[in-house]
């Protein structure tokens, strides 16, 4: 319950930073800007000012808009205060605030804080990298919008620095991988989310009416193997034991299991569904799952520093456990979190990730449309609300939460390690607060 609050403190953290840009219709409004600027704009989008009363016209325009617009044009740059900027600082400003080729209306460049004009790029990077330091954040913190980075760190240290490019398991954020997987062997026409389990897995008889769309969005009724039983007590898997052997024990103890409820009847939570959709994969691809996820997303997204638990756990590049004596068990048991919770990863692959869900580089717009189409607020591996998709993930000593808004292009990822649920939610809601703090205007 716990880690599900993490999802609502970034939800509000995200629509904190969110808020210091300008809405849609804002940028609808501004197409009679252009006319403002014309013949001040060389080819690469730079403004040159010509005087302060057309400076002072931009103005009395922004002061027409609704909401936060009106207000940054009051009370951040009003006619006296503008006086007071050279005048690198006030191109500066339009440049930002203005695409001269489209009219595009951006957020504002510059705060005033302390008695001078502080660029908002700075002030967010600023705050994070204190709020970092102050609390220990033993981790990585990243958010773009439209691929430019608005604030982000790496912080930490136990043998050797955490970088922004530090690789961390990610935990549940996997299920996103999974869930595209699907989408990509839907779009192939090589299943259907409307096929029923006893087409794969023929001696699940319990089992065999669930399909694969109630796995995707968590309403098949399956009860957790991870969360609900314990690896190694309630069935014998092994560090010993292949991958496919510890696989198929899990399978032959789930398939002496009763169902929690009715498959389609309601949403709950559970590991196994993506555990299931991976073997899925496996059998209508006819390749390994990593194999797969490899060669038809990590690949073709240019997620270099992307890979499987399993493999890279002890890989200088991933970042150290900072909790004494203690020993992962899931990269050992090979197997166990194939689908749910297996892949590592970084804040820039991550960034790739997320971006593919606006830009369309994996997902035609009809599957993207498919995955991102929630019921009870979950779709093909994300959480969905409205048009915000995110997820949190835990895994050995690791937390880590994403987030993203398409419509908005704005991506949000971090990832943090020897931290218990209570200090990440704690730490989290701090800078959702701070940030609102910082940036309203």
């Amino acid at each position: 319950m716990k880690l599900r609050k993490i999802i609502c403190i970034l939800l509000a953290v995200w629509l904190a930073v969110g808020a210091c840009v300008y809405s849609a219709s804002a940028a609808d409004e501004a197409d009679s800007y252009p006319d403002l600027l014309a013949g001040d704009a060389d080819r690469d989008g730079d403004v040159t000012i010509v005087d302060a009363t057309k400076i002072q016209r931009v103005v009395a325009e922004l002061d027409d808009m609704d909401g936060l617009t009106r207000q940054v044009a009051k009370n951040e740059f009003s006619a006296e205060e503008l006086t007071i900027l050279d005048a690198t600082n006030i191109q500066r400003w339009l440049a930002e605030l203005f695409s001269a080729s489209t009219g595009e209306v951006k957020k504002p460049a510059f705060i005033w804080r302390d008695g001078e004009y502080i660029s908002v790029i700075e002030d967010y990077q600023k705050y994070v990298d204190a709020f970092m330091e102050e609390n220990d954040y033993y981790g990585v913190l990243y958010v773009t919008r439209n691929g430019r980075v608005l604030c982000g760190n790496a912080y930490g240290k136990v043998s050797r620095e955490i970088t922004i490019d530090t690789q961390f398991p990610i935990g549940s954020l996997s299920k996103q991988f999974c869930g595209t997987a699907i989408a990509l062997l839907e779009e192939r026409g090589l299943l259907s989310a409307d096929d029923t389990l006893e087409q794969y897995f023929p001696e699940y008889t319990v089992g065999k009416d669930i399909t694969v769309s109630d796995l995707l969005h968590m309403r098949s009724g399956i009860i957790d193997f991870i969360n609900q039983a314990r690896p190694g007590v309630a069935y014998p898997v092994s560090a010993d034991n292949t991958a496919q052997q510890n696989k198929q024990i899990i399978l032959n103890w789930l398939y002496g299991k009763n169902l929690r409820f009715t498959p389609g009847d309601h949403y709950a939570y559970s590991n196994t569904n993506y555990f299931l959709l991976a073997e899925i994969v496996e059998q209508v691809s006819g390749m390994k799952y990593s194999d797969f996820v490899t060669e038809n997303i990590f690949k073709p997204l240019h997620m270099d520093n992307t890979g499987f638990y399993e493999d890279l756990y002890e890989s200088e590049n991933l970042a150290e456990i900072r909790v004494e004596d203690f020993e992962p068990e899931e990269p050992t048991l090979k197997g166990l979190t194939q689908g749910a919770g297996d892949i590592v990863s970084c804040a820039k692959d991550m960034d790739k990730w997320m971006t593919s869900f606006r830009t369309g580089a994996l997902l035609s717009k009809e599957s993207i449309a498919r995955v991102t189409a929630a019921v009870d607020n979950y779709g093909y591996g994300w959480g969905v609300y409205g048009s915000t998709l995110n997820h949190n993930g835990a895994i050995a000593a690791y937390l880590s939460a994403d987030m993203t808004c398409p419509s908005e292009a704005y991506n949000f990822f971090t990832v943090t390690t020897g931290i218990t649920p209570n200090k990440m939610e704690k730490d989290l809601n701090a800078l959702r607060s701070s940030i609102i703090a910082k940036t309203s205007l």
